[in-house]
C-alpha cells in the first residue's frame, strides 16, 4: 500500500513537472513572438495550487532573468491596493464614502464649475469627481519628485477666493462623468494620511501587507533586495532603454524624515507606485472572493469588498471616456469587466461573465490582474517591456499583447 501511494505521487509530480515545463515554453514562446523582454504570468485559484510562470529578462545590462520573487512596479495594478487602504478606514467608520472631502483635508477642493456640489471619496475612488491629469498636474508631479521641499497637494487642488489659478478640473458634473484620473488617487493617499495620522507607505504596510505576509511597498526605500526589481524598459531605435527601476535609479533614495503628514501623498506614488511580486499580488487579489473569512487578520470586512466590487459607474454611451471600449463599468477603486453587455470591448474571457481588477501600463510596463469571483479563479499578466506595447487588439480595447495572452490564459483558467 506504502509502495503503490509512493507510486502514484512519482507519477502526479512527474506529470505535474512535465505541464509545468510545456506551459513554461508557451509562455516563453508567446513572449518571442511579441517581442517582450520579461515577465511573468501567474494562475490562481480557490482549489488549486497557484503557477507562475516567468520568462525573460528582468535586466538586460547584466542579464538577470525574472522568477517568482521578481519585483516589478505594477502601474495602475497600485490602485486597488491603495482603494483598500481607503475602504479599511471606512470598516473603523472613521471616514464615510459620501463625505465632503473639504471637511477632511481642511481646505477648499471644488469644481470651479459646479462649485455647489461636493467631491467625495467615492467619487475619487470610481473617477467620477470631475479631477484630471491635465498640465497642471503633471507640473505639480515633476515639481513634487524635483524639489527638495515638499509640495502641498492644496496648492494643486485648493480653489482659493484670493487668486485665481487653472485647475485639475473638467467641466462636467462631479459624480456622473468617468474620467479616468491618477490624480484621484494622489488625494485619497492624502486623506488616508489625514484620517490615520500614518504616513500613506507605513499605512499600507502596517495594515495590508504585514496581516497578509506580504513583501511590498510603495517606498523604494523599504524594498531591502533591490537587485530583484525589474528594470522597465521601451523600445527605441531597436535598443532596450530603460525607464524605471534601473540600478542608478535603485540607488538614489529620498529623506522623508521631514515630512509632514497629510500633506502630500502624491509623493509616494499611490496611483502606480507599488513594487510587488506576482505570488504577493495574488494574495492582493483572493482577498476578493475569500472575503477575509478565513483570514487570521481580516484585512477589510466582506460587505466593504463587496461595496468595492459593485458597480458605481456603467458608460452609456455618454457620460465618460471610456478608452475605445475598454472601461465600461467601474467599482471603488476597480475595472469592472464585461459588466454591460453592450459593450463588449472590454472581455477578457468569453465563459467569465463579470472579472475584477486592474490594468497597468507605465514606463513600458504593460500588467493586468484580474479575478473572478463567481468561479474564484484569477490571473496575473506582468511584462517589464514590449517591442511594440502600444499596438491595439483589432477586436479588444486591450493591447494586441495582452489579447495574446489572455487566450493562452483561457486555456488553464
Amino acid at each position: 500500500m506504502i509502495k503503490t501511494s509512493i507510486y502514484f505521487l512519482f507519477i502526479f509530480n512527474l506529470l505535474f513537472s512535465s505541464c509545468q515545463e510545456n506551459n513554461e515554453s508557451i509562455f516563453n514562446k508567446a513572449a518571442n513572438e511579441n517581442g517582450l523582454i520579461g515577465g511573468i504570468v501567474t494562475i490562481f485559484s480557490a482549489e488549486n495550487q497557484n503557477q507562475h510562470f516567468p520568462f525573460g529578462l528582468a535586466n538586460f545590462s547584466n542579464k538577470k532573468t525574472v522568477n517568482d520573487s521578481t519585483y516589478f512596479r505594477v502601474a495602475s495594478i497600485s490602485k486597488m491596493v491603495t482603494a483598500i487602504a481607503f475602504m479599511q478606514l471606512v470598516d473603523k467608520n472613521l471616514v464615510q464614502l459620501d463625505d465632503d472631502i473639504n471637511a477632511i483635508l481642511e481646505y477648499n477642493v471644488v469644481n470651479p464649475n459646479h462649485v455647489n456640489i461636493a467631491i467625495t471619496p467615492r467619487m475619487l475612488l470610481s473617477h467620477t469627481s470631475t479631477l484630471v491629469d491635465d498640465s497642471n498636474y503633471f507640473d505639480f508631479l515633476e515639481k513634487t519628485f524635483s524639489k527638495a521641499t515638499i509640495l502641498n497637494i492644496s496648492e494643486l487642488i485648493s480653489l482659493s477666493k484670493k487668486e485665481i489659478k487653472p485647475m485639475p478640473f473638467s467641466t462636467k458634473k462631479p459624480g456622473e462623468f468617468f474620467e479616468y484620473s491618477n490624480l484621484n488617487y494622489g488625494v485619497l493617499a492624502t486623506i488616508i494620511e489625514k484620517v490615520s495620522g500614518q504616513r500613506f507607505d507605513i499605512f499600507c504596510e502596517e495594515s495590508i501587507f504585514k496581516p497578509l505576509s506580504i513583501k511590498a511597498s510603495f517606498n523604494l526605500n523599504s524594498i531591502k533586495d533591490k537587485s530583484n526589481i525589474a528594470t522597465l524598459y521601451r523600445m527605441k531605435n531597436k535598443e532596450w532603454v530603460p525607464q524605471m527601476d534601473y540600478p542608478t535609479f535603485l540607488e538614489s533614495s529620498r529623506d522623508f524624515k521631514n515630512y509632514e503628514i497629510g500633506t502630500n501623498g502624491l509623493l509616494f506614488s499611490p496611483q502606480g507606485g507599488l513594487r510587488i511580486n506576482a505570488p504577493d499580488l495574488t494574495k492582493i487579489l483572493q482577498l476578493f472572493y475569500r472575503k477575509g473569512i478565513d483570514l487570521e487578520e481580516k484585512i477589510l470586512s466582506a460587505d466593504l469588498i463587496n461595496e468595492m466590487l459593485k458597480n458605481q459607474w456603467t458608460y452609456n454611451g455618454k457620460n465618460g471616456n471610456n478608452y475605445d471600449g475598454l472601461f465600461n463599468s467601474w467599482g471603488l477603486g476597480i475595472h469592472r469587466v464585461n459588466a454591460n453587455s453592450n459593450y463588449q470591448n472590454d472581455q477578457i474571457f468569453d465563459d467569465s461573465n463579470l472579472m475584477f481588477g486592474h490594468p497597468a501600463e507605465a514606463y513600458g510596463l504593460i500588467g493586468d490582474a484580474y479575478v473572478d469571483t463567481s468561479q474564484k479563479k484569477g490571473f496575473i499578466f506582468l511584462t517589464n517591456g514590449a517591442e511594440n506595447m502600444f499596438t491595439q487588439d483589432d477586436n479588444s480595447g486591450f493591447y494586441k499583447v495582452e489579447a495574446a495572452f489572455f487566450k493562452l490564459i483561457k486555456a488553464y483558467f
